[in-house]
């Protein structure tokens, strides 16, 4: 199970989630999952409508899931 899994360790997000709070003014615990997705070119999925506005102002590709089942 562990080889579809990216760990991520905090130090290597940091600089990356200062900048992305700063520019979004975000949550703390949303700046970390916003700020992976980043580092990793990933796309987020979230149940979180702010987190989502967050995310799109710093360029993620991120989908709200309660709007659309589907994704899209």
């Amino acid at each position: 199970m562990l080889e579809h899994t990216n760990i991520v360790e905090e130090k290597e997000i940091h600089d990356e989630a200062t900048e992305i709070a700063l520019l979004s003014g975000c949550r703390a615990i949303d700046v970390y999952y916003i700020a992976t997705a980043k580092r990793l070119n990933a796309i987020l999925i979230t149940s979180d409508r702010i987190m989502r506005k967050n995310a799109l102002k710093v360029g993620i590709e991120t989908y709200y899931i309660l709007d659309d089942p589907q994704g899209k």
